[in-house]
């Protein structure tokens, strides 16, 4: 997934990267890509041995790791280890950049509705007829992803056995835990509700200003926009060069073209706002577009979704 997925679109990036307990041969991949700081940690116990470049790192207390340090943070089977995963959950989402994401695998009991842990559970024996192991502290069930919200971190859960289950033997039930944190906006005066407005394009860049410009003129503000390009080779990136001052306009590269449907789930999922709006890349709004179709939701509570013809 790192490799077909994630590091294609920002080979041009500087990644920073913290990956807790490494995994051999992923910790070698990582270290070989030219544009990632890599830096690995493990909690240092008696009895184990460590290579050198993997530094003592405690996840429930990183006090000295400034905040939002990290691009891309990877932790596989350890929250199930230590005594406080929400305060570990916590810890590693306040180093992890705005915009960056984190992988946080755990074993997983799916046929547990809720994860059993148990702070009366304390000896080798009974932790390992209760979890599973000897040196785990609870048994993760379906609530997983709650407990990672309740952290403050964004959820999204993918199913990559489709496309690896062949050659890797993945779990086809088994989802990928990708996490980022929840994008700030600021609260305005009359509280309306943000409002993500999505833009799938590809190779429109000719019309996309204007769709864009349709959006920055509305008379309703508390918008953002997500755009997911699919691979474009036109002019595109140009324009995208031109909205990086604008903190409201999030650009998300798919790197390879992957089509309309993917595009535009994409960006469904990468959307903050209360209220969701497709855009396409050569049309433009009207300027009380956003505000009517708020207006719709607000006196409509009920209503799922207002459409316009």
């Amino acid at each position: 997934y790192l490799r077909d997925t994630y590091l294609p679109p920002l080979k041009e990036k500087k990644i920073h990267c913290l990956h807790i307990a490494p995994e051999a041969h992923l910790s070698e991949f990582l270290k070989a890509q030219p544009n990632i700081d890599y830096t690995a940690g493990d909690k240092r116990c008696a009895g184990y041995s460590y290579p050198d470049y993997v530094q003592d790192i405690d996840i429930m207390d990183m006090h000295d790791i400034p905040d939002a340090s990290f691009d891309l943070i990877i932790c596989n089977h350890v929250l199930e280890h230590v005594s406080n995963d929400i305060i570990a959950m916590k810890e590693l989402r306040r180093i992890l950049k705005n915009d960056g994401i984190a992988i946080l695998q755990v074993p997983l009991a799916l046929k547990l509705a809720t994860t059993i842990d148990d702070p009366t559970i304390t000896s080798p024996e009974q932790r390992f007829e209760k979890y599973g192991q000897r040196d785990h502290v609870r048994l993760y069930g379906r609530d997983y992803s709650e407990r990672l919200k309740e952290a403050g971190l964004v959820v999204k859960e993918l199913n990559i056995a489709r496309q690896y289950s062949q050659k890797y033997g993945l779990n086809k039930h088994e989802h990928l835990f990708r996490c980022h944190k929840q994008r700030t906006i600021k609260k305005h005066m009359n509280n309306t509700p943000l409002f993500s407005v999505l833009i799938a394009n590809y190779n429109n860049g000719r019309y996309l200003m204007d769709a864009v410009e349709s959006v920055r003129t509305q008379s309703y503000s508390n918008w953002e926009i997500i755009i997911v390009d699919d691979g474009s080779s036109d002019n595109s990136f140009d324009v995208y060069k031109q909205l990086e001052t604008d903190s409201r306009i999030h650009v998300f590269p798919n790197g390879v073209n992957k089509g309309c449907g993917y595009t535009k789930r994409r960006c469904a999922e990468l959307a903050s706002g209360i209220l969701c709006g497709f855009l396409d890349a050569d049309d433009v709004l009207l300027p009380n577009a956003l505000k009517d179709h708020a207006d719709s939701h607000m006196h409509h509570p009920e209503v799922s979704c207002v459409f316009s013809r």
